[in-house]
């Protein structure tokens, strides 16, 4: 078996931690760790290994060591991305989102030094987190979603609109929303008819389908999760080929059996919110009042992924009592006459 590559959701922390070691590479005699006295040596020191310590003091909460140390790693590279987003994270640290936001958006204005064009998604990613985090103001709500649409909108197979990729989408929306005659999922019949690559856009579609819900924009949820999903499937589908190139996907019950022997798998699963994904895509189906068998078949699907999720309680709700979830964006108006009991 090919050694296993996690895709971009599970790499968003590393690939923050690799930004700061390529030079250290080009010189293996200096130490990373931090030193005890940071006065005279950090004056001393190289940028990039000033950003190195400023980054492991912000991971050990040492926010006034890591301030010192980023702010001198910058006066000796002005603007250099990847130390205004260490920056930005250690201002996010301490609560000051203004600042993290000023020196994100900074980061973003040179991108063009990035040492590679895919840690702007990172960026990016970083200010989605904030202004979720923030998500009491309106204006940081729509710059959420704006965030977000920006990252899924460079998915070519998402947003392209060539004949092709258009009528592939509204086939995978009608295949998933097309109840089964004969038993089976669905779900399980669009995993079995489609495939769709893993991306950087896998984290940014899983949250603006849950977004899109509590918001009560069923529709673009269901695009949105449609193709979360389906990116995640067909990733299993794929490693489990180069083990075994006769494997044929028919279940989800049978595919979940197999991945429940493989921890690095069923870690894919968890840290690309695979549960999440999943309640949230029946969510959505029931919100466009799809038929019954569409959405209870999604969240059955929940009750059998193969780790301990918190989706699972959920999902038996909803099966149980199917209902609307709780908007949360939008007009008071609008969130009032949908939340009424």
């Amino acid at each position: 078996m090919k050694r296993y590559r996690l895709p971009w959701p599970a790499l968003g922390f590393l690939i923050v931690f690799s930004i700061l070691l390529p030079a250290q590479e080009q010189n293996p005699s200096i130490t990373t760790s931090l030193p005890d006295d940071l006065g005279e040596i950090s004056r001393e020191s190289p940028a990039w290994l000033l950003r190195n310590w400023g980054r492991q003091a912000r991971l050990d909460r040492n926010l006034s060591d890591a301030f010192l140390l980023l702010t001198r790693a910058l006066e000796k590279d002005p603007n250099n991305p990847e130390t205004l987003t260490e920056l930005a994270l250690s201002y996010s640290a301490s609560n000051d989102f203004h600042q993290a936001l000023e020196h994100l958006n900074k980061a973003l204005e040179n991108r063009a030094r990035l040492s590679s064009p895919d840690l702007e998604y990172t960026i990016l990613y970083q200010l989605a987190d904030i202004y979720l985090q923030n998500r009491s103001s309106q204006t940081y709500i729509i710059d959420y979603e704006r965030i977000l649409l920006e990252i899924t909108g460079r998915d070519e197979d998402f947003s392209s609109q060539e004949n092709f990729q258009r009528n592939l989408r509204d086939s995978i929306q009608e295949v998933l929303l097309t109840p089964r005659p004969r038993g089976g999922t669905s779900l399980d019949r669009m995993v079995t008819l489609y495939r769709m690559g893993d991306s950087f856009s896998l984290r940014a579609h899983v949250l603006l389908g849950e977004f899109y819900v509590h918001s009560g924009r069923y529709n673009e949820a269901v695009d949105h999760l449609s193709f979360a999903v389906l990116k995640m499937y067909s990733l299993l589908i794929e490693k489990l080929r180069e083990e075994d190139p006769l494997f044929a996907f028919e279940t989800s019950a049978e595919l979940f059996e197999i991945v429940r022997r493989n921890p690095q798998w069923i870690q894919y699963l968890v840290e690309s919110e695979f549960d999440k994904a999943l309640y949230y895509l029946g969510s959505a189906a029931y919100g466009i009042s799809a038929s019954p068998a569409v959405y209870r078949g999604i969240w059955e699907t929940v009750l059998i992924v193969p780790f301990d999720s918190g989706y699972r309680s959920r999902s038996r709700a909803m099966l149980a009592e199917p209902g609307l979830e709780e908007i949360l964006y939008g007009s008071q108006q609008f969130r009032d006459e949908v939340n009424a009991p």
